[in-house]
């Protein structure tokens, strides 16, 4: 991987520690710049609905701006999809429910849970 340009994807990032581990190997393994996209809207408070984050002290989010969650996680750049981008998943605007954990929109993930189980 000497002296490649990567883009990892992840669903989230909750305290960080996952991802700067894992960035921490590429750089070891010589990748040149690490471009993290993230599939949801920042993680900003405690959700009760499957995510074990009870503490909103442990959500590098609550209290980090992107920059910071960046250089902390030693990536080339950071993007998250925004909460409007969310919202354009969903089929209407009746179907969604904004917690302030992500923000989720609980039926709809319900729903998909469902379908897959």
């Amino acid at each position: 991987m000497e002296g490649k340009r990567i883009v990892t994807v992840d669903d989230s990032i909750v305290r960080a520690t996952t991802s700067r581990k894992i960035n921490r190997m590429f750089k070891s393994a010589g990748v040149k710049e690490i471009h993290v996209r993230i599939s949801s809207p920042p993680i900003t408070h405690p959700c009760f609905f499957g995510i074990d984050t009870p503490k909103k002290s442990e959500l590098i989010a609550s209290s980090h701006a992107v920059k910071e969650i960046k250089k902390f996680i030693n990536a080339t750049s950071l993007n998250y999809l925004s909460l409007d981008g969310l919202k354009k998943c969903m089929k209407s605007e009746e179907e969604t429910s904004v917690t302030p954990a992500l923000p989720v929109i609980i039926p709809s993930l319900v729903r998909w849970r469902d379908s897959i189980a």
